[in-house]
């Protein structure tokens, strides 16, 4: 087993933001206790950054080893908090080898957490594993806690650091930069996490779909004003005509008569493509393949879990959704919002 090279001096706080801390001589200092969301951010960025782990315990990391001991994560957690000026690091962290038990964690004498930290580094712990981003067992060593590996649904929520859908409030924020994002799309995925959060994946799909669904509705509303504010050289394509009417009175005609947000679409859809005239940079911000693929796809999966059929889906499928859906609302909330300008 290889040791720790451990720093006998260590990095000075670098400047870093967060919404719980606030700017003192041009450092950002945390305040203390620090929350179970930096607890978690700090695990997810020990668990992605393979140099990082290498740095103090090379060769290792939670991938090629195949697994750690809980000491392990939580000694590369306190390190971490320590370089990015998180804590302080005036307690030296204790050497241990990779796959062996540490010291118990004791405020002023074995970590620089204090009792608050050390609880929430535990409740983190043991959230991930309640949530399948980690499991008992190290393979090779023991099947049991305190060994652990990272699984497989937990490899992609690693790449996905800042989307985590368990992550209530690190999600909605990454939802929130959107601009220009729709009051109902926000309170549809809110409540899509919550559901998720309590294992109702087939509830959370269902409110997925509910916010593409404000979302096409949006577009449409915003679309047919557009109609009416230029004329534009239209070419249908089909048997659908206008037969004298305006581009705005066909559209609004059509919308009127069907009820399902698919039909909808797929008259927005004919007619925004049929127009030869339509500025680029509405079209260019999310190709008809891509918004057309994003719709059908959210749709279909709403579609499976809101009518009698026998679907259940697991979290993976659903983290996915929650994964697509931040692209997705990025490029449709743009386009609503340059139509948006446009009839201004």
């Amino acid at each position: 087993m290889m040791f720790w090279n451990l720093p006998k001096r260590y990095i000075k706080p670098n400047k870093i933001k967060s919404a719980q801390g606030q700017s003192i001589g041009g450092i950002m200092r945390i305040q203390r206790p620090l929350s179970k969301i930096i607890m978690k951010n700090l695990i997810f960025e020990v668990f992605g950054n393979r140099e990082f782990c290498k740095k103090y315990n090379s060769p290792y990391d939670f991938f090629n080893a195949r697994g750690a001991h809980q000491s392990n994560l939580f000694s590369l957690v306190e390190l971490m908090a320590i370089e990015k000026g998180l804590i302080d690091g005036r307690i030296e962290v204790r050497k241990v080898a990779w796959g062996s038990s540490g010291c118990n964690l004791y405020e002023k004498h074995s970590t620089n957490f204090n009792i608050i930290e050390i609880e929430r580094l535990w409740e983190v712990f043991y959230t991930l594993l309640n949530n399948h981003i980690i499991a008992p067992g190290m393979y090779g060593t023991s099947s049991d806690l305190p060994y652990f590996h990272i699984t497989d649904h937990g490899k992609i929520c690693i790449e996905r650091n800042d989307i985590l859908p368990y992550d209530i409030d690190g999600y909605m924020n990454k939802l929130r930069q959107i601009n220009g994002l729709d009051e109902w799309v926000e309170f549809y995925m809110y409540e899509a996490l919550r559901c998720y959060n309590a294992n109702c994946y087939n509830a959370a799909t269902a409110m997925i779909g509910l916010s593409s669904e404000v979302i096409i509705e949006l577009l449409i509303k915003e679309f047919s004003e557009l109609l009416g504010k230029s004329r534009y050289n239209f070419e249908p394509k089909s048997s659908l005509q206008l037969n004298g009417k305006t581009l705005k009175d066909f559209f609004d005609n059509k919308i009127k008569k069907e009820d399902k947000i698919s039909k909808k679409y797929k008259i927005f859809t004919y007619v925004f493509d049929g127009i030869k005239n339509i500025p680029d940079n509405l079209v260019n911000i999310i190709d008809k393949s891509a918004r057309d693929s994003f719709f059908t796809f959210l749709r279909l999966n709403r579609n499976e879990v809101t009518h009698c059929l026998e679907v259940k889906k697991d979290n993976t499928e659903v983290l996915l959704l929650f994964i697509s859906f931040i692209k997705y609302c990025t490029l449709m909330t743009t386009l609503i919002s340059k139509i948006k300008e446009m009839n201004r």
